[in-house]
């Protein structure tokens, strides 16, 4: 006998003062309880904000359990010398990981659109990837591309980038590649063009990383290391190689080994 699909009910209001424990909870669900699921950092941002209340916080329910919230910041932008904009600047969205992919990102949009107008807004901006699903439907719901934002980023320490691109990772265990990464053993020096050498050491699914070149290393990459942190595909970092962007030294026996360290990484970063 087949099993009838939960029908799900969702209500969509405003945060309540009796809510705000069920949504440290919710957050710290969701964060990880670092960050933003940190009761100290919570309640600096959620309580002592200025000017925000329980109403900027949309909720949405499921038979009075709160399943997903996204508070609307108030903020204040200067348009030339003499003329101030007052805003709400959506952020913070927590959604219970039973409830995702049910549309309730959208009941969070549709009610910041309310409470908007309500303040006299005529204009709605969302920031989002042209690749993501979200995209796809702002689209379908009539809210149109205006421009390309470009993003510029400098990389000041490498050793320091990697290893906060390790660290972010810590929490989800990596379970998809876990099993890929404790078959590895290399040690990989790495030689940026615009930084300090510096090494990585990955054995028994450990990344570590050393602010210092190590002896004999099995691997070593040289030249724009940017190339290879912002590649999505195993093409991109071959055309690099060819161009000499990026420079590798392994020996051939080895090169099998190398491809899968850099899909383990590219699962990392």
């Amino acid at each position: 006998m087949k099993r009838q699909k939960e029908k799900q009910e969702f209500t969509t209001g405003y945060l309540r003062e009796k809510d705000k424990k069920e949504f440290l909870d919710l957050i710290g669900l969701c964060f990880g309880g670092k960050g933003e699921g940190e009761s100290e950092y919570f309640r600096w941002k959620y309580e002592r904000f200025p000017e925000l209340r329980p109403e900027n916080t949309v909720a949405v329910k499921k038979n009075d359990l709160l399943v997903g919230a996204i508070t609307l910041w108030p903020m204040k932008i200067k348009i030339g010398p003499a003329h101030t904009l007052y805003i709400l600047v959506a952020g913070g969205a927590a959604t219970h990981p039973h409830f995702r992919k049910k549309g309730i990102w959208w009941r969070y949009m549709e009610e910041a659109s309310l409470s908007s107008r309500r303040m006299g807004a005529c204009l709605k901006f969302g920031y989002v990837t042209s690749a993501t699903t979200t995209y796809r439907a702002r689209v379908a719901r009539g809210i149109r591309e205006l421009f390309t934002q470009h993003y510029f980023v400098k990389i000041l320490n490498y050793p320091n980038f990697f290893r906060a691109a390790v660290k972010s990772q810590e929490s989800k265990k990596m379970e998809k590649i876990g099993e890929r990464l404790r078959k590895i053993d290399e040690n990989i020096l790495i030689i940026p063009h615009d930084g300090n050498p510096f090494s990585m050491r990955i054995k028994g699914g450990n990344i570590e990383i050393l602010e210092k070149a190590v002896e004999n290393p099995t691997v070593t990459i040289k030249g724009d290391i940017r190339k290879l942190i912002y590649a999505t595909s195993i093409v991109q970092v071959l055309k690099h190689l060819i161009t000499r962007e990026i420079k590798l030294r392994v020996s051939l026996k080895k090169i099998k080994s190398v491809y899968d360290t850099f899909r383990a990484l590219r699962s990392v970063m």
